[in-house]
């Protein structure tokens, strides 16, 4: 039984947020060496040879794997097309089926490209694109309660705050709390 999640691909205002091709590998390793210091504080502790290119080829196959098998949709922000330069990215995952129909999104851009409704945008059509056409009911997102300007963001795209989880995750090597928030599909 294939259970690959439809193809997709959005194109809004000079950018395409898509599943990342092979050949971007490096493009991808450039984007989160730029970005390290700013996504370090939010990030689990990355495996080794990170942020290389060959570590971000093993994520692309990786990612290709769980798509294929309908369990995550991790897509990448390009300048222009494909080609361009890696901007951000937008993964949904822990997809489950069955009566739940949820996923977990997390979202990173680039720093000169925050505040322009760059993210907004990719993400109104992706989290539109998670209830339409995968059919999931909630889409769950958390932030580090200092994080405010990602809490704006997620209250301007709809989504509610459930409650705060004390040291919900390791990042950068340490438990932090979140703010724990939903979209659901009306």
């Amino acid at each position: 039984m294939d259970n690959s999640l439809p193809v997709t691909r959005f194109e809004f205002g000079g950018f395409v947020l898509t599943l990342p091709p092979a050949a971007a590998a490096a493009r991808m390793a450039a984007y989160m060496e730029r970005n390290l210091d700013r996504f370090a504080p939010s990030m689990p502790t990355p495996g080794p040879g990170f942020p290389s290119e060959v570590y971000h080829q093993g994520q692309i196959d990786r990612w290709h794997g769980e798509w294929q098998q309908g369990t995550a949709a991790r897509l990448v922000l390009f300048e222009g097309d494909e080609s361009g330069r890696v901007v951000g990215n937008v993964s949904y995952t822990n997809i489950v089926r069955g009566p739940v129909l949820s996923s977990y999104l997390g979202y990173m851009l680039e720093g000169d490209l925050e505040g322009r409704g760059v993210m907004y945008e990719a993400l109104r059509r992706s989290n539109r694109w998670v209830f339409d056409v995968l059919g999931l009911h909630r889409i769950m997102a958390n932030y580090l309660p200092a994080n405010e300007r990602s809490g704006r963001l997620l209250r301007r795209l709809g989504f509610h705050v459930e409650g705060v989880a004390r040291s919900y995750l390791k990042l950068d090597g340490v438990w932090k709390d979140h703010v724990l928030t939903a979209l659901v599909n009306e």
